[in-house]
């Protein structure tokens, strides 16, 4: 494998005929984490496939690699089942079929060397994959398939492929960091003594002592893997007279592992060294490799900076004039970002273990010390970031921007993609002209537009002056998150959906579980249903535009709800399954005509939108329900296995309306976030409603 090096990095470099040089010229800034990933796939070609195909197919081979992305594979299985089951050839497939051509010459030459009983005189790979795909297909009476083989070959090359590359990349990085203290000058007198081209061997690079105790390092701050597997060429003793024999592949962990570690946050070589040697204090818990579960701060901050610049909104800066419009100026000037040390708590301090399973008891989030500062006027930097971190090695993510500029949905998009540290998939779209009115003749008649049916705001409507929102301020506020199991909603939708009328097509477990909370709440504050009370809920209107213009529209990263409302009949007692279909029937009547209209009469008249006031009382008599499910906002990984354990908002200010999440568990459970005066808490808890479909 020595000797493969120096001839790809040669051929890449050699400054009179080298592919790089022709490829980029003389002077050339360069993406170095993307150059290390087509070096090192170079390097892999040859060493885990064949000479041959590095040779001849090397750029057609890095092609095909990244349009076999593993994740794609892996995470889209149901939707390649039902084209194979229909006969349709995918993309994936023609893919695959070109990566087994690429290597059908390599196979073939292995198969005659296997027929005449000639065995390779050095390690091949190539040879390898083809005897022990043979052997296996034979031994369950199968004949030989070359698929077996390119796909062995693909998943020898991925793990070798996903943190080699990162590893160099980050290792030149702390070289070029180092370069003028003892750090990266013990590297350089290193590599001045390494022998002439053509005399390097795997033996002489493991004797550069202090270059792989820098390599270990890096690795164990950067890498991405959880795990690393590692061939055991002897026996490995374990306790008890215990051992892993020979010939058997281990798994190790990759952790941080703070607590072996003096400083971890520090780039320090010399802890894989003697006399030190921290890696060596626990061999089964860690190898000198590894990383924390959330992304260091410089990582953290970098990656902050990239995803901004698809978000340039995010970035910019607000003004406001004096009719409350609020124009975003493109400035790139960033967001308000701290990051804090919590060196004397752990998570328990903000949430609590609940010791019967282990998990958390998110009733009692402790906020204080959270708090992220909201302005209550849209000038200045649209966006605040707090990163916390904690003793346990736990980060607690607060995350405050303009609600006039981004819903949950755009929320969830920003927080996914920040933590993917790549592109987003899904580009925000920026452009909001699909809501406007199409014709000039629709234009025309915006200023004379009246209220449409189920929009809650009244531009006709004075403003008050002493507004519940400062009043309920001089009473306590009792805010608690409280868990619905998938089964407890499916009681509750099953419940609901007993006596609802033909007209619904059907009932939602959000329909039912909201109707469910209205009940709850009004018994617990002495609300009566029959007295013109209202019911509001946001829609994510993006959805309704889809069959006018394109499933791009799913991607507008912007504030998009419409604030709908309904009145609960008078005539008689409102039930469960009459609160559902009132609630569903709200939002499923919206169409994209209805919804632009919506839009317009927002702007109509003078266009003042300071005119645009609820007529609604959310917080003394009339409901209210946010929903942030479906953001995927779990799905957010920030490192190896930094996946939140909760999401979403932790407080509520003021009592009644409340707000819908998803939960940790993956099955369609459902946190809800609800504030309740004191007393009305209190009345709660000693009624027992909340739960009775458990």
């Amino acid at each position: 494998m020595a000797s493969n090096i120096e001839t790809v990095v040669y051929e890449y470099f050699n400054t009179e005929n080298g592919q790089f040089w022709e490829q980029n010229g003389n002077e050339v800034k360069v993406d170095l984490y993307e150059f290390m990933y087509r070096l090192v796939l170079r390097l892999n070609s040859i060493n885990f496939i064949s000479p041959r195909v590095y040779k001849n197919h090397v750029n057609e081979l890095i092609k095909l690699y990244n349009q076999l992305d593993a994740e794609k594979i892996l995470l889209n299985p149901i939707l390649t089942n039902l084209k194979r089951w229909f006969s349709f050839k995918n993309e994936m497939e023609i893919v695959w079929d070109q990566w087994l051509q690429l290597l059908m010459p390599e196979i073939e030459r292995c198969l005659e060397m296997m027929k005449n009983n000639i065995e390779p005189s050095d390690m091949d790979i190539a040879y390898e994959l083809v005897k022990y795909s043979k052997e296996e297909l034979e031994k369950r009476g199968q004949p030989f398939s070359p698929r077996l083989v390119a796909f062995l070959a693909y998943s020898s090359l991925f793990p070798a492929q996903v943190n080699t590359y990162t590893v160099a990349a980050s290792m030149i990085l702390e070289w070029i960091r180092h370069e003028h203290g003892d750090i990266g000058q013990g590297i350089k007198e290193e590599i001045d003594r390494l022998p002439p081209i053509g005399e390097l061997t795997i033996e002489y690079l493991n004797s550069m002592e202090f270059t792989q105790a820098c390599i270990h390092e890096v690795i164990r701050m950067r890498t991405d893997s959880q795990l690393s597997m590692r061939y055991a060429a002897e026996d490995i003793p374990l306790s008890n007279e215990k051992y892993i024999p020979n010939g058997n592949l281990v798994a190790n962990p990759m952790t941080r592992a703070q607590d072996l570690f003096l400083n971890p946050e520090k780039f320090d070589p010399e802890r894989h060294l003697p006399p030190r040697e921290e890696n060596k204090a626990d061999l089964y818990r860690v190898l000198p490799f590894g990383r924390d579960d959330f992304m260091p701060s410089d990582q953290l901050q970098a990656t902050l900076s990239n995803t901004l610049n698809y978000f340039p909104i995010l970035a910019g800066r607000a003004t406001e004039d004096e009719k409350g419009n609020v124009t975003i100026h493109l400035t790139n000037e960033g967001v308000l970002y701290t990051e804090a040390e919590c060196s004397n708590q752990n998570l328990d301090y903000f949430i609590p273990r609940t010791f019967q399973d282990e998990g958390f008891d998110y009733e009692h989030i402790n906020t204080s010390d959270l708090a992220v500062s909201v302005k209550t006027d849209c000038t200045g930097p649209c966006m605040s970031i707090q990163v916390t971190r904690l003793k346990c090695n736990s980060v607690i993510l607060s995350i405050s921007a303009f609600h006039c500029l981004v819903d949950a949905h755009s929320m969830g998009h920003f927080i996914n993609a920040w933590a993917s540290g790549k592109p987003s998939q899904m580009m925000p779209m920026l452009d909001k002209n699909f809501i406007l009115f199409p014709t000039e003749q629709e234009r025309q008649r915006i200023s004379s537009l009246s209220r449409p049916k189920d929009c809650v705001f009244n531009r006709n409507i004075p403003p008050i002056s002493g507004t519940p929102f400062i009043q309920v301020q001089q009473q306590r506020v009792i805010s608690r998150v409280y868990f619905f199991s998938a089964n407890e909603l499916n009681n509750i939708k099953k419940e609901a959906s007993k006596d609802v009328s033909k007209s619904a097509d059907y009932i939602s477990s959000y329909d039912a579980l909201y109707a469910h909370m209205i009940l709850v709440i009004a018994a617990a504050t002495q609300t009566s249903l029959t007295d013109n009370i209202k019911i509001l809920q946001s829609l994510n209107g993006r959805s309704r535009f889809i069959s006018c213009c394109s499933q791009a529209v799913l991607n507008y990263f912007g504030s998009f709800p419409f604030w709908l409302y309904a009145e609960i009949p008078s005539d008689q007692e409102p039930t469960l399954a009459s609160l559902a279909q009132l609630i569903h029937e709200m939002y499923s009547n919206q169409t994209e005509h209805s919804l632009r209209e919506y839009n317009a009469y927002l702007m109509s008249g003078d266009g003042d939108i300071n005119k645009n006031r609820a007529d609604a009382d959310i917080i003394n008599r009339d409901f209210y329900c946010s929903s942030w499910r479906k953001g995927n906002i779990y799905g957010a990984n920030f490192g190896n296995s930094g996946f939140p354990i909760y999401s979403g908002p932790t407080d509520h200010l003021y009592p009644r309306y409340f707000a819908m999440m998803d939960s940790y568990a993956s099955d369609g459970s459902v946190n809800i976030i609800l504030g309740l005066r004191e007393q009305d808490y209190e009345r709660m808890i000693q009624q027992n409603m909340l739960h009775k479909y458990r």
